[in-house]
């Protein structure tokens, strides 16, 4: 189980918003460019650098479009 911080906790939207998430191991899809890309929910993934989701997209394709531009 791995916990990562969630970057866009607001208290206002509790429960639907939370400080951290966990993950199980077989969540993980993969490292790209140095971000991790997390499988969050059946349509969410998540990119995580340094313990701290920095992302969240409908897609795979969508987290690695958002790597590019973060790392450009």
């Amino acid at each position: 189980m791995k916990t990562f911080v969630n970057s866009f906790y607001n208290v206002k939207n509790v429960p639907y918003s939370q400080p951290s998430y966990d993950f199980r191991e077989d969540d993980f899809v993969e490292t790209y460019k140095g971000y991790d890309i997390w499988r969050h929910s059946i349509s969410q993934w998540d990119i995580v650098k340094d313990g701290i989701i920095v992302g969240n997209y409908a897609g795979i394709n969508g987290a690695r479009g958002r790597i590019d531009e973060m790392t450009k």
